[in-house]
């Protein structure tokens, strides 16, 4: 009997590769404080990020326009990698718990965005979820191909492999966008899966399922 498990990082962030010329000097602890320690005016951008994460805030499409500075710091910083770091250490220790027989169906399902790669790079520029989401511009920028991997997800899947769980790679990217998201994958570490799945061409159900047995 085989194993079928759903990874999904529901952060608000990607990998920290911070070569994009974008500050990262802040306080993770602190987010709202200035250098000499006055508060900055403005919505607590803490509680309603730990409101979204925690699902009591919910029908929202944007961040609030006076947190894009709060999430570019939390993005750029120490805290979401400590962040997805935690969620993968459980992750780990749960698969390697499982009582696995080696018979080549235990799988691992891995979400693409924001959980194997990361699309911080064009969220920086585009006001860190503040700004109405625009599907022609970021699918422009799935076409670059440049998404970094999320380092701890990346690890986890090179742990889960050698454990003999095969990766699976779902996606709401359109079918349309197989070659480039493959290769992109591959271009940051994820070097084989047992399927990748897609949205179909009109983007109307899944171009590939997976039967558990």
């Amino acid at each position: 009997m085989g194993e079928i498990v759903l990874l999904c990082l529901f952060l608000f962030a990607g990998s920290v590769h911070l070569s994009q010329g974008i500050s990262h000097e802040i306080h993770p602890l602190q987010p709202r404080h200035g250098s000499g320690g006055h508060h900055v005016r403005g919505l607590s951008c803490l509680s309603w990020r730990l409101g979204v994460e925690a699902h009591n805030i919910i029908g929202w499409s944007t961040v609030p326009q006076v947190c894009e500075s709060y999430m570019g710091h939390y993005m750029l910083g120490r805290q979401y990698r400590k962040d997805s770091g935690a969620v993968a250490y459980e992750a780990l220790a749960y698969a390697q718990g499982l009582k696995l027989n080696g018979d080549g169906k235990d799988i691992w399902v891995f979400d693409v965005d924001e959980t194997s790669l990361s699309n911080l790079p064009y969220y920086a520029n585009h006001g860190f979820g503040s700004e109405v989401f625009n599907s022609t511009q970021f699918n422009n920028w799935v076409y670059e191909g440049k998404a970094p991997a999320l380092p701890e997800s990346l690890q986890l899947y090179k742990k889960l492999l050698n454990l003999g769980i095969k990766a699976v790679f779902l996606t709401g990217r359109s079918e349309a966008q197989r070659n480039i998201t493959a290769a992109n994958l591959k271009k940051v570490g994820y070097h084989t899966w047992e399927k990748l799945i897609l949205k179909g061409i009109m983007g109307d159900g899944y171009s590939s399922c997976i039967q558990i047995e």
